[in-house]
C-alpha cells in the first residue's frame, strides 16, 4: 500500500488530484468513486467531480474547511491547487 501523503489546503480554493483504484474498482461508474471518496474526505470539499474512466479517475473539488494540513486517502495523488480564472467582467 503507498504511504499517506499530507497537504496544505486553503479555505476556498480549488484542488485536482488523482484517483488510483485497484483493477476491480475500475468498473466502477465515477459518481460511485465520488461518494466513496467524499466519504474518505469526511466531505470537506464542495462542488466536487469526478472523471475519467479505468483505473485513473480525476477528482476536482474546492476545500471548505479552514486551512489545515491534511492527510489524504493512500490512493490519492498528484494534488495540485487550480488557479482561479479572473472575470472578464
Amino acid at each position: 500500500m503507498a504511504p499517506l501523503s499530507s497537504v496544505l489546503l486553503k479555505k476556498g480554493a480549488r484542488y485536482q488530484g488523482e484517483i488510483t483504484l485497484s483493477v476491480i474498482e475500475s468498473i466502477a461508474l465515477n459518481k460511485t468513486v465520488l461518494e466513496e471518496f467524499m466519504k474518505e474526505t469526511k466531505n470537506s470539499f464542495a462542488d466536487v467531480q469526478c472523471t475519467g474512466t479505468g483505473r485513473t479517475r480525476i477528482v476536482t473539488g474546492t476545500w471548505t474547511k479552514p486551512d489545515e494540513t491534511f492527510t489524504l486517502p493512500a490512493r490519492v495523488r498528484n494534488i495540485k491547487e487550480l488557479k482561479a480564472i479572473p472575470s472578464l467582467g
